[in-house]
């Protein structure tokens, strides 16, 4: 066998005992568990007082934030009739601790018919009254 080809195998050799000592000591970060609830935060709503999101949310803090819990909450969102549009994001809440878990509940408020609650009606002006500059 001539140097060359010696070579070439040696490098060969020494590429695939890289290889395996990298993937045997990779870290097994990619297993990370789901987190714990620590937070939910509202945003989107401007008629539903935050309270009653968070209640029709549930209590989720503390609970692991599985994706079953995700699904779980956007199915309670849809079915109270208040939204035409949800969105639950898992964040997490510190770089240092990934256990550490925020549930941002984005939410588009469906429009309420007239004669519901909260309703904003601005009054017309009475008749004979100046026009109003807007």
């Amino acid at each position: 066998m001539s140097r060359r080809a010696w070579r070439l195998r040696l490098g060969a050799w020494a590429t695939c005992l890289i290889a395996t000592a990298l993937v045997l000591t990779a870290p097994a970060g990619a297993q990370t568990s789901a987190g714990i609830v620590a937070e939910v935060r509202i945003h989107g709503n401007h008629t539903t007082p935050d309270a009653d999101v968070l209640a029709i949310v549930g209590e989720v803090i503390g609970k692991p934030a599985t994706e079953a819990l995700v699904t779980e909450v956007v199915a309670r969102l849809e079915k109270s009739g208040r939204f035409e549009g949800m969105e639950v994001r898992k964040r997490f809440r510190s770089i240092e601790n990934p256990d550490d878990i925020l549930l941002m509940v984005v939410v588009d408020e469906a429009p309420r018919s007239a004669g519901t609650t909260r309703d904003c009606a601005v009054p017309a002006d009475p008749p004979g009254s100046p026009a109003r500059h807007r």
